[in-house]
């Protein structure tokens, strides 16, 4: 997959402009980075724990035993590299919670999400994590990572998902890989607004985010699957990274195949066309 800047020309009316123009024709000219998608690699190790250490924020959990089991399932799960880097700048994989429920990442994860969750969700999380069906869809990368990446990042873990309920050497390989619904768990920032007067009407809220906040997706994806989901909420960050006012929340999302499905073609339509059209 291969990206490129937009062109930029300087018009020079003048001998000055036109050897300003001179000086700085490197940095105008046109960039194309590609980017290669591969099945993660025990050369991916190390990249792959950078990535994913502060998966909670800052909180002890198995990162390796979480890297490990990425790099075990070939099959599902893909790295992004940027041309010859070594270092793998994304990361996506599908980790099935029922089958690695006594894993100590598994469990970890789960302590977070769980003392987090508001008392009308905590049954949900429970079930996200006790109940066959569910997978937790991993989905890191680096924070300057071009948006066009979003599509072909998401378009490829649900793809592979579908290829491995039919192409998996077992039977017990395809129903591993048989998801109803998905759990998600990114980042968002929001712009609080400041608080009804005595006199305005009160807004509702959504996972505690109000009508007149204003939110941030960090990656593209988000805001379609966000929209689409069963449920959803929101926490603070424990180390925050607020920027120009906006503060720093983890998103937590559930999400079943349909609702999956019409985030798909949201985010298709607006990042390329990486879903085949129906005839």
């Amino acid at each position: 997959v291969s990206f490129s800047s937009g062109d930029f020309e300087d018009d020079a009316e003048d001998e000055d402009e036109a050897r300003d123009a001179g000086e700085e024709e490197e940095e105008d000219e046109d960039v194309e980075a590609a980017f290669e998608f591969f099945d993660p690699s025990e050369g991916d190790y190390l990249g792959m724990k950078g990535l994913l250490t502060g998966y909670l924020d800052g909180a002890v959990f198995d990162c390796s035993g979480l890297v490990d089991t990425i790099i075990a399932q070939k099959t599902v799960g893909s790295v992004v590299r940027l041309e010859e880097q070594l270092d793998p700048i994304a990361v996506v994989s599908a980790i099935n919670l029922q089958k690695h429920k006594d894993k100590a990442f598994v469990r970890d994860i789960r302590g977070v999400l769980a003392s987090r969750a508001p008392a009308s969700l905590k049954a949900q999380v429970s079930g996200a994590f006790g109940e066959d069906g569910c997978a937790l869809i991993v989905s890191e990368r680096v924070v300057n990572s071009p948006l066009e990446l979003s599509s072909p990042l998401q378009q490829a873990i649900f793809d592979e998902i579908a290829w491995a309920t039919e192409d998996e050497p077992t039977e017990a390989l395809r129903k591993s890989f048989m998801f109803s619904r998905f759990l998600l768990f990114s980042r968002i920032y929001i712009d609080k607004a400041p608080p009804a007067g005595k006199k305005q009407k009160q807004m509702p809220q959504r996972d505690g985010i109000g009508a007149r906040d204003q939110v941030v997706y960090v990656r593209p994806e988000d805001e379609f699957l966000h929209k689409h989901c069963q449920w959803s909420f929101t926490y603070p960050t424990q180390t925050a990274h607020d920027i120009q006012g906006l503060h720093q929340y983890r998103l937590v999302m559930g999400i079943d195949h349909e609702g999956v499905a019409r985030a798909r073609k949201g985010l298709d339509a607006i990042f390329g066309k990486f879903l085949p059209e129906k005839n």
